[in-house]
């Protein structure tokens, strides 16, 4: 962790961190989150057809109130069967007859290695001090953060205090993601809370609409993970600001800070990529639907000859033209023109730049890129982030269990 994070607490919740074994170096690997009572909570997770326990286990409780969600790193109880889930069973009993509560009021997640059973004795060891911990005191961000970290280089945080007449509202939220990116649902995690008052429905419309153009928007390796899961948490505790209706001006306001927040979030997991040295936006316009741009941008943003062009100096925008094609929809090439930043590459079908273009490379060296797709074939757009593919990459991935 490089610095104290500096964000806006929220009335009622309490958490509490500390280390199981599950990562080296007696690292943070557990975080207890508990709601007080009137709290909401919505989520969404991984569209893979292969989850965790986790997975399983929120998703059915997640109808119920909620009281607590439990997180460790470290081991992502996937690939476990039945074993997972009796461990989760354990760890969950644990925690409820501590805090009170019943078992299906609690939610879990966890990341890290897949196929390893998780061993619950450890965390069961933990859970007595991490409650009596949180009596007293409330964590830092800092450790909260830390407790859900892998291979993540740094911390992912977003916060921010929404003005609604003469009352505040916070919204602060936490992260974690690098490898495995390429979520349909939810990200690797994330935890995002308010103090305002939002009934259950309106949370998870929010939280539906706002993973689309965020954490739906983003790839690092086109791999969706069993783990994926994003958990948006309302206290209630101020009452003043009431949002109840989508049709309503403070649900606007709301949605539109939310929205930036999670983009906020999603840009610093692509930019934490695992070996990643480059942000890139691609922006798809002039499409004849919001699906087909999407489709087509993921299509240049997964395609690992484009990443490893923009990891290099090489000019080799024919994988671009390439990855448009292979995307499978309906446009006509003849009609489609890209930039790269404020450079013309390609007019209508056509390569305008010679391969050895020194302003091109100076830009390509840039830390953040703008590739922007023109098909002129409609009215509809859509912009996702990916990153560049580089030797650091496989590296990381060639050694992950060791």
């Amino acid at each position: 962790m490089k610095k104290r994070l500096k964000m806006n607490n929220i009335n009622g919740i309490l958490f509490s961190t500390g280390s199981c074994g599950f990562k080296e170096k007696k690292k943070k690997d557990f975080v207890i989150i508990q709601l007080e009572d009137n709290s909401t909570t919505a989520a969404v997770f991984t569209s893979s057809k292969t989850i965790s326990e986790p997975v399983k286990w929120s998703k059915k409780n997640l109808q119920n109130n909620i009281k607590a969600i439990v997180v460790n790193s470290g081991n992502a109880n996937a690939l476990t069967g039945k074993k997972g889930l009796i461990a989760i069973k354990n760890y969950v009993g644990k925690i409820a007859s501590n805090i009170g509560c019943s078992t299906k009021n609690i939610l879990v997640a966890s990341t890290g290695v897949i196929g390893e059973q998780l061993n619950y004795k450890k965390i069961n060891f933990l859970i007595p001090k991490l409650i009596e911990k949180s009596k007293k005191k409330c964590c830092s961000w800092n450790s909260f953060c830390e407790s859900i970290m892998t291979t993540d280089t740094v911390p992912k945080f977003a916060t921010k205090k929404i003005r609604f007449g003469k009352e505040n509202i916070s919204l602060t939220a936490v992260a974690k993601g690098s490898g495995m990116i390429y979520p349909n649902m939810g990200t690797m995690l994330a935890f995002i809370f308010t103090d305002a008052c939002i009934p259950k429905k309106i949370l998870k419309k929010i939280l539906i609409n706002g993973v689309q153009d965020s954490f739906n928007s983003i790839t690092v390796d086109g791999d969706t993970s069993t783990s994926d899961s994003v958990f948006f948490s309302a206290t209630c505790k101020n009452r003043n600001v009431n949002i109840n209706s989508p049709k309503s001006q403070k649900y606007k306001k709301f949605s539109k800070e939310f929205n930036c927040l999670l983009l906020d979030l999603a840009k610093q997991i692509v930019k934490d990529g695992e070996g990643a040295k480059k942000l890139i936006k691609i922006v798809v316009k002039n499409a004849k639907s919001y699906l087909s741009a999407k489709k087509i941008a993921f299509s240049i943003a997964n395609s690992v000859l484009v990443k490893t062009l923009f990891s290099s100096n090489e000019l080799n925008f024919g994988r671009i033209f390439m990855a448009i094609g292979k995307s499978n929809e309906k446009i006509n090439q003849d009609k489609i023109s890209f930039y790269l930043g404020n450079y013309l590459i390609v007019k209508k079908g056509v390569l305008v730049i010679n391969n050895n273009d020194k302003r091109l490379i100076k830009y390509m060296n840039k830390k953040e890129l703008l590739l922007e797709i023109d098909l002129n074939n409609g009215r509809s757009v859509s912009e996702v982030y990916t990153c560049d593919l580089t030797n650091k990459y496989i590296e990381i991935n060639t050694n992950y269990l060791s």
